[in-house]
């Protein structure tokens, strides 16, 4: 059974969707063409009591843009909660830095189809 999400989490979750970084908006664009691949991705979504930037729930990939406040003490241990969070639940969560999705959208995008479609006995027999 799903966890109920408390009114406070899905206002803040609703508020990062509202205020999304530059490098949110260009990654979130992009996610959202391969949602005709049978890919869909959610912004900000709430996982416990966790709100992570992308998720792709069918996949159990989820993935987190990282800023510059990523470096700090309070913000690490916080992202390494998460990274807790997220492995204890079955999900692949993929960190990028904001710089990495700004210079090299194509490099992040390939990282992640990797995650989407991962290798089957199927198609590493025909390698």
């Amino acid at each position: 059974m799903a966890k109920r999400i408390s009114n406070l989490m899905r206002k803040r979750s609703q508020d990062l969707r509202n205020s999304a970084t530059t490098p949110e908006q260009k990654l979130w664009a992009k996610l959202k063409e391969w949602k005709a691949q049978g890919f869909h991705f959610r912004r900000q979504q709430t996982i416990e009591n966790f709100i992570f930037d992308f998720a792709c729930l069918r996949q159990k990939l989820l993935i987190e843009l990282d800023g510059y406040s990523h470096d700090l003490q309070q913000q690490v241990t916080i992202d390494e909660n998460k990274n807790l969070c997220a492995k204890n639940l079955g999900y692949r969560l993929l960190r990028f830095n904001n710089d990495e999705v700004m210079k090299n959208m194509d490099g992040v995008l390939r990282h992640i189809e990797v995650y989407l479609n991962p290798p089957t006995q199927e198609n590493i027999g025909a390698m």
